[in-house]
């Protein structure tokens, strides 16, 4: 199948095999019913989950996918499985359920997810919150496992060049405003929220403290002081303290992530995977990601996604629909329209009147 008309279902969901109730009830109050709002400006066959899924013939209950492969769904959070563990049995419980759809538009799905999707023959764009967030709004780092998808969405994508002149552009205006006094040779380490799921292993969640100290030490035996910067929705200190009693030359600073990052004496950034690290990247600090990106953003099956997202125009050419017509222009204004919809300042306060 070459193309989608409007009577071509299309899914959007979030990963509700690696997310918890809490977070996919969260999106599917925000950017879920956007997604919507595009995709039903041409296609009279738009779903989204879970909302959709309540009737007994599509009702997809997570807990009883994972119980069919034999794993237990009885916490808040879905357990860790690889594709290789799921049983046929799983497979075709899944496959009932959405086999209905041409398409699937998903945020931030994990590769199992991903690569049950690929068992059963369905097309998937799935989109994440791109790593680079200095921009004029969030972009998106997009991915598909079709290559007409992927064909059509790297003729949009945004030039690495973009990534490094606006971060020139934030460092010069930032270190004009910013008044906070960094030691020369210092490196910074960047906390994340303890129970990010792309932190989730067999054995927990990774955290500096337990995974990552001895590599900590050597940083901190190289530079004259460390500053650990938590993460701004975490909420204890309990990990600083932690690496306070073992790193002699660590420090705690409060100070905006763009601030630090932006300082001249800061010459290294270290965190286990945030996006402060790609960043870092792009405003000429040596980086050290302990663990891995989230999101290969240089990787060639990612596009970066601007503005172009919201118009429904481009998914229609995208998805190869030719029988919409749009008049006129479409217009929505570039700043801060994804940073709104999903409450993601953190550090970009900073730079919102810029």
């Amino acid at each position: 199948m070459n193309a989608i008309d409007s009577n071509r279902s299309i899914l959007v969901t979030t990963d509700f095999l690696s997310e918890r109730i809490a977070t996919v009830n969260y999106h599917s109050q925000g950017i879920i019913p956007l997604l919507v709002s595009i995709f039903n400006r041409f296609s009279h066959c738009v779903d989204e989950f879970p909302r959709n899924f309540f009737t007994p013939n599509k009702y997809f209950d997570p807990q009883i996918f994972f119980n069919l492969s034999g794993f237990d769904y009885s916490k808040e959070l879905p357990p860790i499985v690889d594709i290789n563990d799921v049983s046929p049995e799983s497979i075709r419980y899944f496959e009932n359920k959405f086999k209905s759809y041409d398409i699937v538009v998903g945020w931030e799905l994990m590769p199992l997810t991903e690569k049950i999707f690929d068992l059963i023959g369905i097309r998937y764009i799935n989109m994440w919150l791109h790593p680079v967030r200095f921009m004029d709004d969030e972009i998106l780092a997009v991915k598909t496992n079709c290559n007409k998808f992927l064909k059509f969405l790297k003729k949009y994508s945004i030039s690495e060049d973009s990534f490094y002149v606006n971060a020139a552009y934030c460092k010069a205006v930032i270190k004009r405003r910013s008044k906070i006094k960094i030691d020369k040779n210092s490196a910074a380490i960047f906390g994340q929220v303890s129970n990010d799921k792309t932190l989730r292993t067999q054995n927990g969640f990774l955290s500096l403290s337990k995974n990552y100290l001895d590599e900590i030490l050597r940083i901190s035996a190289s530079y004259n002081k460390i500053y650990f910067c938590k993460h701004p929705l975490q909420k204890n200190d309990s990990e600083f303290k932690f690496l306070k009693s073992q790193v002699k030359n660590i420090e705690n600073i409060s100070a905006n992530g763009y601030e630090i990052i932006a300082n001249e004496n800061i010459d290294l950034v270290a965190a286990i995977s945030s996006s402060i690290t790609i960043e870092s990247y792009y405003f000429g600090k040596d980086v050290v990601v302990f663990n891995k990106p989230t999101v290969d953003i240089n990787g060639e099956e990612y596009c970066n996604i601007g503005v172009e997202f919201f118009d429904p125009k481009f998914w229609a050419n995208c998805f190869g629909y030719k029988g919409y017509e749009q008049n006129g222009v479409f217009r929505f204004g570039e700043k801060n329209k994804f940073r709104n919809v999903l409450d993601a300042y953190y550090s970009y306060g900073i730079m919102k009147d810029f």
